[in-house]
């Protein structure tokens, strides 16, 4: 993995979080919906497989999903408490990474 992408340390985990605590989703509910094959998403969930920002956006959408709450899901995944407080210093970094990827959504800083 890219040094600059090193902030997606786990992201299977953060989908598989996703997916089952935020959405309350099956594997084959979610393939259903987005059209992404079953053995994919366990892959991307097993971290076997890194999914493309298409298919990053088509999960986040399927899960009813914004940057916040995937940054909050993913940082739980990271070893951070189960309800951790706002942390403005990791949303920036996910929020540089995924716009450098191209991942135009739901990126705009919190207006305050």
């Amino acid at each position: 993995m890219e040094p600059k992408l090193s902030i997606f340390t786990g992201l299977g985990p953060t989908l598989r979080r996703l997916r089952e605590k935020v959405a309350g989703l099956t594997q084959v509910e979610v393939a259903a919906r987005s059209g992404i094959a079953q053995s994919r998403l366990s892959r991307y969930e097993n971290g076997r497989k890194i999914p493309d920002l298409v298919t990053l956006d088509r999960l986040l959408n399927c899960y009813g999903v914004d940057a916040e709450g995937f940054v909050r899901v993913l940082k739980e995944a990271q070893g951070a408490p189960a309800t951790p407080p706002s942390d403005p210093e990791l949303m920036a970094r996910v929020r540089e990474a995924l716009a450098e990827l191209g991942y135009s959504k739901n990126l705009s800083p919190p207006e305050s």
